[in-house]
């Protein structure tokens, strides 16, 4: 028998078990289909040399059993990953075909076209030589530009791959779960792509090297010799304002029901910056009471809050929401557009 780890199970004097399931955490055993006739079966249960308390419990139904925790009284909630998704079926069969298919030369070539962001997720998993050098020949070529920035996160995913599960590194009870991978690990085309990062970091435009330099960080890809953040940020120029104070006070001499939406500041204008120009939503909304909806793509975002997730919420421009998208903004702004309306 094995645990999950992968080691073998032994018994408490030390003798092997040949035959035997280990799991961790709450889990299930279900024997199915027993030969016709069985009156009774024997089963030996037991609980590691490592936990720190716990019970073994045998059930014994002609039915499925319900799962329980704690004290025997609270059923398990199943998580969000037990809702069908269909949004995200079609972009992942796309992209596992096109990785079965060996289509990096493909993918290369629809950068900067209509088909781009289903083009870069592919490429996110073709550890490849003959992808990687003429992806990196690619970037190199290209200028400064919003395209650029995202073949940057691809090169970015690609510089490390994740380690061979050998029963000894990266899985656990508790396993590493900040990703991409469970253990990072340097393959041969990590070196030149670095080479390329750090380069294009030093040499190109502000945007470009807060991009490197955030998502290196993000998935844990190290870039000795990359620029510091504070060295990547552009002084906010003194541009127009608006006077978003005497708009507010028309509308309230006017009685008319406001629905305030906020947004956030770029993040390459600096730390400062961004608190300022995100909390002066904020503060404005509370000074006049009304109801106030923080950010207009807060629910397109990836986990982070700051990363548009392009392969549910938008178009192939990767600008404006495709039909989910619009669903997922109505469904969460709409309660607070009723509230405004009963102000």
């Amino acid at each position: 028998g094995y645990s999950p780890t992968g080691a073998k199970l032994a018994r408490k004097d030390g003798k092997p078990m040949t035959a035997g399931i280990g799991t961790h955490s709450i889990g299930s055993i279900i024997y199915k289909k027993l030969p016709v006739g069985t009156v009774g079966f024997k089963c030996t249960a037991g609980l590691a040399s490592t936990d720190h308390g716990g019970k073994v419990r045998f059930y014994v139904s002609n039915q499925t059993v319900t799962k329980f925790a704690g004290k025997g009284k609270q059923e398990i909630a199943e998580g969000p990953h037990a809702t069908p998704n269909a949004a995200v079926v079609l972009p992942h069969v796309a992209r596992k075909a096109l990785v079965d298919m060996n289509a990096g030369e493909a993918c290369i070539q629809a950068i900067g076209g209509v088909n781009q962001e289903g083009a870069l997720m592919a490429l996110n998993y073709m550890h490849e030589a003959n992808v990687v050098d003429p992806l990196l020949e690619e970037f190199s070529k290209m200028k400064d530009s919003d395209s650029k920035q995202r073949v940057a996160k691809t090169l970015i995913r690609l510089a490390n791959r994740e380690k061979v599960y050998d029963g000894e590194t990266w899985w656990s009870t508790r396993p590493d779960t900040r990703g991409p991978y469970y253990y990072p690990t340097a393959w041969e085309k990590t070196e030149k792509i670095c080479k390329v990062l750090i380069s294009a970091a030093k040499n190109g435009s502000a945007e470009l090297r807060y991009v490197i330099s955030e998502l290196a960080k993000k998935d844990r890809v190290e870039l000795p010799g990359l620029p510091k953040i504070e060295e990547s940020q552009v002084v906010a120029r003194n541009e127009p304002k608006v006077n978003l104070k005497k708009i507010m006070d028309k509308l309230e001499a006017k009685n008319t029901a406001t629905l305030f939406i906020g947004h956030l500041g770029p993040l390459n204008y600096g730390a400062e910056y961004k608190a300022d120009y995100d909390g002066a939503f904020k503060k404005l909304a509370a000074s006049y009471e009304m109801v106030f909806y923080p950010f207009f793509f807060k629910m397109l975002m990836e986990a982070d809050g700051v990363t548009p997730n392009l392969q549910l919420y938008f178009q192939p421009d990767g600008m404006h929401p495709n039909a989910e998208g619009v669903q997922a903004v109505v469904s969460d702004m709409g309660p607070y557009v009723l509230r405004a309306l009963q102000q």
